[in-house]
């Protein structure tokens, strides 16, 4: 028996920005789900967004550090370290941006042989979301 290729696990995340109810996303029927999946991704990629500023950059040596300072210093006991493509992007996120703007403005910078760029992109921002990193411009207000 001819085993297959071993590909890395992947979960990519879509953040509900469509307007329904995440509960009430799993009853969609399958062709509205489609577009609704669109509409979200759509959403996302217009979203402006924001480094939160209880964080702040750090380099040592040849890495780059964000340390929790303000509110976030309370809640968080550790540091984050970023590779070179990780600091670029807090780097992109220092003004208020969005999603789309910051994937070109990667597609310019590095290539991307293997066509994942974008969605690794977008998984990362979704991290840095959920990680109290970056903050849309309307939580701001």
């Amino acid at each position: 028996m001819m085993k297959k290729k071993y590909a890395r696990p992947e979960m990519h995340f879509i953040p509900n920005e469509g307007g329904v109810e995440i509960t009430a996303v799993g009853c969609i029927p399958e062709m509205q789900l489609q577009d609704y999946l669109a509409e979200s991704k759509k959403a996302e990629y217009g979203l402006l967004m924001k480094a939160n500023g209880d964080f702040v950059s750090r380099q040592v040596g040849d890495e780059c550090i964000l340390v929790p300072v303000g509110n976030s210093a309370q809640g968080m006991n550790a540091m984050i370290t970023l590779n070179r493509t990780g600091q670029f992007l807090w780097e992109q996120f220092q003004q208020p941006n969005t999603l789309a703007k910051v994937v070109a403005l990667a597609h310019e910078r590095y290539e991307d042989d293997e066509n994942r760029m974008e969605s690794e992109i977008r998984d990362f921002v979704f991290q840095y979301r959920m990680s109290g990193l970056l903050v849309t411009c309307e939580d701001l207000n």
